[in-house]
């Protein structure tokens, strides 16, 4: 695109973003830049469960995501743990392996989305926006040129991701989900206290996050073979004999953990 076609797109995102629908007045410039066939544009807070603003082809990701499985979500656990303002691919930011993982197999490989590249943009100290462009399989992967060309378009993207918040109610949806939030987030902790050691519940808990052997020894400075060893020990004292059903496990558990528990959700599901 020549330089007065992009300028004149730029000055039409400018007159759009100010109107009903700033979501297709961002997409419409970002596309012009880089091809993508999904989005999924989210509210992250420190104090309760995301609140999704828009999504194309992730209709089906939304209750199950909300349900706590969010908590393993590399995009928001890289927020969460200070990932300043920026334009990231998924392969950055994910742990080592998470192709393999059944996090990426749940809420990736079943839509057919391989590869994402995700924007923040920070409101105040606790809540984010988080805008997510996916490929589905009939796209390569973004490459490191592409992924530098929607990284310049940030200071467009943190108004138009502004702009959306703006037109969505989100307040409400909000407050009612702290108390879920504040639930998942102190299951999660617990998960499998009450049935593993700490240094258990510390590989358990990575490997929910789709870590490999390899990642969580480099993490916590073991060998891989020590990391080996205690998901033999996981397995065999939570009566499971993979990866996948440690990840339904953890699922299953949330569904039947009871109101306001504060203990090992694991609790209502083993004796």
């Amino acid at each position: 695109m020549d330089s007065r076609s992009w300028n004149r797109l730029i000055v039409e995102f400018f007159r759009d973003i100010e109107g009903d629908n700033p979501t297709e007045a961002l997409i419409t410039l970002l596309g012009a830049s880089v091809e993508f066939d999904d989005r999924f544009i989210v509210l992250f807070r420190k104090d309760s469960a995301p609140v999704i603003l828009a999504h194309s082809i992730m209709e089906t990701r939304d209750d199950n995501y909300l349900g706590g499985p969010y908590l393993l979500d590399p995009f928001y656990d890289a927020w969460n743990n200070g990932l300043p303002d920026g334009c990231y691919r998924l392969s950055d930011i994910a742990p080592e392996g998470f192709e393999q993982s059944q996090y990426f197999i749940n809420y990736f490989s079943r839509l057919h989305v391989h590869d994402e590249i995700g924007y923040f943009a920070s409101l105040d100290s606790t809540t984010t926006v988080h805008m997510s462009l996916g490929r589905t399989v009939r796209l390569p992967t973004f490459s490191r040129q592409q992924n530098d060309q929607l990284d310049a378009l940030t200071p467009l993207v943190r108004v138009g991701l502004e702009k959306i918040k703006d037109k969505t109610e989100v307040d409400e949806q909000a407050n009612l989900s702290s108390n879920f939030h504040a639930q998942f987030a102190s299951a999660f902790s617990a998960f499998g206290t009450s049935f593993l050691t700490q240094r258990e519940v510390e590989v358990s808990h990575f490997l929910l996050k789709g870590h490999s052997a390899k990642s969580i020894a480099r993490l916590l400075g073991i060998s891989p073979g020590t990391v080996r060893n205690h998901l033999k020990n996981i397995y065999s004292k939570l009566e499971i004999s993979s990866q996948a059903e440690l990840f339904a496990l953890f699922l299953e558990s949330l569904s039947a953990m009871p109101e306001d528990c504060q203990d090992d959700p694991l609790d209502s599901l083993i004796g």
